[in-house]
């Protein structure tokens, strides 16, 4: 329970923080998730994100108004739309992501250092069972 209430309190205090304003974190993820599906449809996105097919295609239509992601019809099959991250979406992609890292650095460097590479395996190995819920 309380590693769950700390992951809401540090991305509420993410959220909150300046330095990370323009994206929410649900954005931040489903930036990520368009990055890592590749030149993919809507249907690999969202199972890469975790999230509905409704709840996809309303976020992209905000993202791409923004110009962080382009839509186009897929050449191989026409009925079929990819979604791929513009130069734009990916400089703001960067550009948390490095935020996030320099915090997550920021946190391990309070652990002995004989714990730091045992304190971001176990994260890994958390977050690999979460994400089996």
């Amino acid at each position: 329970m309380r590693f769950l209430r700390a992951a809401r309190v540090a991305r509420a205090r993410v959220a909150r923080d300046p330095a990370f304003s323009g994206l929410t974190m649900a954005q931040f993820i489903l930036l990520d998730a368009v990055e890592h599906a590749g030149s993919s449809g809507h249907a690999r996105i969202a199972e890469v994100a975790d999230v509905s097919g409704a709840t996809l295609t309303q976020a992209l239509s905000r993202l791409e108004e923004r110009g962080l992601v382009a839509r186009d019809r897929d050449p191989r099959d026409r009925r079929a739309i990819t979604v791929e991250l513009t130069e734009r979406g990916k400089g703001l992609l960067d550009e948390k992501r490095a935020l996030l890292s320099a915090r997550a650095e920021a946190l391990f460097a309070g652990l002995e250092p004989s714990h730091r590479q045992a304190a971001a395996d176990l994260l890994e190995e958390l977050a690999d069972l979460v994400e089996q819920l």
